[in-house]
């Protein structure tokens, strides 16, 4: 589906569009992940509040939304609130196979697997650094955005808009890259049981504690550019028990 490509202006206003210009042209580069780095990321709770006073939900639905459909992108990724859900440590990654995420030791795993685990969301910093945060276990063919580098070699226009937007609205520490084709299955609620996320079928979300349900990532439409952007992911939790609901509503919602 080919889109006319809009002009940022037509979206964010004519200043706040010169300056999100002016970031494009900054370079970015790729840094490995470490343990430092997701450890760093604040809890989804702080992630929200940050968001909602940043009018993050406007800025999903304007300038996010008409980049992702100006790229051609909607099919591919996903934005996704930055957050933790636990820390993990020296040589640990969390890393998401089925319906269950959990800290492996990839360093202390055979070459075969190591290989097949590939980055499945990035950061992108004010310093123009893009690094991934968490990852996927992806055996038997590997994918675009198999490596921090290849997502910046294929996508690197689109990355560097995406980062240009956050850094003016206020959201660079807010938001963040997700790669969509491991976002799979249907509606489920994740819950985190000390350092493992399992997803259950939505049905028995009433049935378990949670108050606050946060929205944690949003898709778009490609055959939709009108369209709002569509819940995909929902948190929710208590001091207890946090726990993470997943599902997709209707696009209007």
């Amino acid at each position: 589906m080919y889109l006319k490509p809009t002009h940022p202006s037509r979206i964010l206003g004519a200043k706040f569009a010169k300056q999100v210009m002016a970031q494009v042209m900054n370079p970015l580069h790729s840094v490995a992940y470490t343990p430092e780095r997701h450890n760093s990321l604040i809890s989804a709770d702080e992630a929200a509040e940050q968001f909602a006073k940043a009018g993050g939900r406007a800025v999903v639905d304007g300038p996010l939304k008409e980049l992702f459909h100006r790229h051609n992108v909607a099919e591919q990724f996903a934005i996704r609130l930055l957050h933790r859900h636990f820390d993990v440590r020296d040589g640990e990654q969390v890393v998401h196979h089925g319906n269950v995420a959990f800290p492996w030791n990839v360093p202390q795993l055979p070459a075969s697997v190591q290989g097949a685990v590939v980055p499945s969301s990035f950061v992108a910093t004010a310093a123009g650094e893009v690094f991934p945060y968490e990852f996927a276990f992806a055996p038997g063919g590997a994918t675009a955005t198999a490596t921090t580098d290849e997502l910046l070699r294929v996508h690197e226009n689109f990355v560097r808009e995406f980062a240009a937007v956050l850094g003016q609205t206020g959201l660079l520490d807010v938001l963040s890259l997700a790669v969509l084709a491991h976002f799979t299955g249907g509606s489920g609620m994740e819950i985190t049981e000390g350092r493992a996320n399992v997803t259950v079928p939505l049905e028995v979300s009433d049935a378990l504690e949670g108050e606050g349900a946060i929205e944690t990532v949003w898709t778009f439409d490609p055959q939709r550019p009108d369209a709002p952007g569509k819940c995909k992911q929902r948190c929710k939790g208590s001091p207890h028990r946090p726990v993470h609901t997943r599902g997709v509503v209707d696009a209007d919602t």
